[in-house]
């Protein structure tokens, strides 16, 4: 019987902030992630009254190029994509040709393109 071997997790290029920040780090869709820092209530307070950074590094990305992508995504979105504009961004829900969600997934609008980004391991299938 042979072992398998796991691969390493991947780590984002904030890693190295995280771990010299205390961060708890815990394997999430093949990536070492941050799951807590000191306490949830002391990070809860830090955003409410002040700001957070949630790394997205281990997300699937999409672009989406050509004169017809918003026209295009518009059908298969939940969201407006026709009232986004260049720097801004909504949630939507991915839906195969019966309207079932495939996926859930951000939008982000730039001047020549949008970006999507979904949970690991969606690319491929969205």
């Amino acid at each position: 019987m042979v072992d398998a071997v796991a691969a390493p997790l991947q780590r984002t290029p904030l890693h190295a902030q995280h771990v010299a920040l205390g961060a708890k780090m815990v394997p999430f869709g093949g990536w070492d992630m941050p799951v807590q820092y000191t306490s949830l209530m002391a990070e809860h307070q830090a955003v409410r009254h002040s700001a957070g950074l949630l790394d997205r590094s281990h997300a699937g990305k999409l672009e989406v190029l050509g004169r017809d992508r918003v026209r295009f995504l518009h059908a298969m979105l939940t969201n407006d994509l026709k009232r986004l504009a260049p720097g801004q961004g909504c949630d939507a829900a991915f839906l195969d040709h019966h309207g079932k969600v495939q996926a859930l997934l951000h939008v982000y609008g730039l001047e020549d393109r949008l970006l999507l980004t979904l949970p690991p391991g969606l690319v491929e299938k969205t």
